[in-house]
């Protein structure tokens, strides 16, 4: 079995930037935006790796909406997202825009909302 490297820029085995981005989408998608009517992502608009990310390391993810345009039937929402390691190191930062089906706010017999 080869040793992971120990010389080079990072001083160490790190994850892609590609790799980390795929780990915060899924974050996103199973916390957040499956429980919206997405149409779809528009792009990102700002993507930062200030820390690598190291094999056995645990991150934590956060969002925050930044911005909500109306328009129609739909809405275009702005987020910022960032990926933390254990110690707290940002090791992702990125702004992003979805489109979204808007749903009207119809109270249902049980007093929630569809």
């Amino acid at each position: 079995m080869r040793k992971p490297p120990t010389k080079g820029h990072f001083r160490g085995l790190i994850a892609s930037g590609v790799h980390t981005i795929a780990i915060a989408q899924r974050l996103l998608t199973q916390t957040v935006l499956n429980q919206w009517a997405v149409i779809a992502g528009l792009g990102f608009d700002r993507v930062r790796f200030p820390a690598p990310v190291r094999p056995g390391n645990v991150l934590t993810g956060t969002v925050r909406i930044a911005e909500i345009t109306l328009d129609g039937t739909r809405g275009r929402v702005k987020m910022e997202m960032r990926l933390t390691d254990k110690d707290d190191h940002t090791v992702l930062y990125a702004e992003l825009t979805i489109v979204i089906w808007r749903r009207e706010q119809v109270a249902t017999p049980s007093g929630g909302f569809n």
